[in-house]
């Protein structure tokens, strides 16, 4: 009876055993995120409907594999601003991988250059930010998780940060049932080929190609109205001067000033970029009366540069493609 009843429990363990290896196995292979550098093969996996669903993962995740040392940092714009293929530096082509993450903070963005630099060996980083990377928020955008960085806010190594995010990759509900929405959307779907293409390359960056749905200029401009309705909703609140560096706004100006800090001694090349703005989001501005904040904040981000810049003898460049007085100043 004892040798039936422990012959059970082996079994019911195996099975479970069994049951877990071939769900990991099967999210490895259809990678509905993304995730994982496997093969794409028609029919099954090469086509990522929820690819986006949960980026700041997948791209964390890409971090442990991807072997670039040159990086492009910053939000969604950064994303589609900045093709790695393109970029070619001091006349030398370096492979650079695009960490933009939709909807991100600021702090968000420097944690992520402190993982980086805790992790791996970093040359290059093409720091993209807009205005709407420093407004304080209560909350930060959906996908960032502190687990998930590599040191924790105290500075103190973490040594199994990844293991939360490869059950999640690998194990969990929703990935299971994202894989199987991935399956059934490249085998089954009748949705054309031609509109079956993957929002981003796996260089990071987003697949221009991708942008072919929308048909004319009146798209374009109601993709671009969308966006902005959602600015004039929200709370542009930026602070500035006195109340710049405070150390209780999460994401205000004083992480500006520590990544500084932080590419300079670790001998990291830091090249910034500021957005322009399209007229609809300068209107958007004047209506919610944010855009004295937005000419403050521009005003502040070149004040901490120079600053830096002269007392440190560095040289960290800043491209403004502002419409503001700036854009025509060289900051070296």
């Amino acid at each position: 009876m004892i040798n039936k009843y422990k012959y059970n429990v082996k079994i019911f363990f195996l099975s479970l055993i069994f049951l877990l290896l071939l769900t990991a196995v099967f999210n490895l292979i259809i990678n509905p995120y993304d995730a994982f550098d496997v093969p794409k093969i028609e029919k099954i996996n090469k086509y990522k409907p929820l690819q986006n669903n949960n980026r700041f993962l997948a791209q964390f995740n890409r971090l442990i594999f991807d072997d670039s040392n040159n990086f492009i940092i910053g939000s969604s714009t950064a994303t589609t601003l900045f093709q790695p293929s393109q970029i070619k530096l001091n006349q030398v082509t370096q492979q650079f991988y695009n960490l933009g993450i939709p909807g991100q903070h600021f702090f968000s963005n420097y944690r992520t250059i402190e993982h980086l630099i805790n992790i791996k060996k970093v040359d290059t980083i093409i720091l993209n930010l807009d205005f709407f990377n420093f407004w304080i928020i209560k909350k930060l955008q959906k996908g960032y998780e502190d687990y998930r960085f590599s040191k924790n806010l105290n500075g103190n190594n973490r040594t199994f940060y990844f293991v939360k995010d490869l059950y999640s990759l690998l194990l969990s509900k929703d990935v299971t049932f994202h894989s199987y929405e991935t399956l059934i959307e490249n085998c089954c779907s009748k949705t054309g080929n031609r509109k079956k293409i993957n929002l981003y390359n796996t260089d990071g960056s987003r697949n221009t190609k991708w942008y072919n749905h929308l048909k004319d200029d009146q798209d374009y401009l109601e993709a671009f109205l969308d966006t902005a309705r959602s600015y004039a909703l929200k709370d542009l609140t930026y602070k500035s001067e006195e109340d710049v560096l405070s150390e209780y706004e999460q994401g205000a100006m004083k992480y500006l000033i520590k990544l500084l800090k932080l590419c300079h001694e670790n001998n990291i090349e830091l090249i910034t970029v500021i957005n322009p703005l399209h007229d609809t989001t300068f209107y958007t501005l004047y209506k919610t009366g944010a855009y004295e904040k937005y000419i403050n904040w521009l005003e502040d981000l070149h004040k901490i540069y120079n600053n830096y810049n002269d007392f440190n003898k560095t040289n960290f460049i800043v491209w403004d493609f502002t419409l503001h007085k700036y854009n025509s100043q060289k900051i070296s």
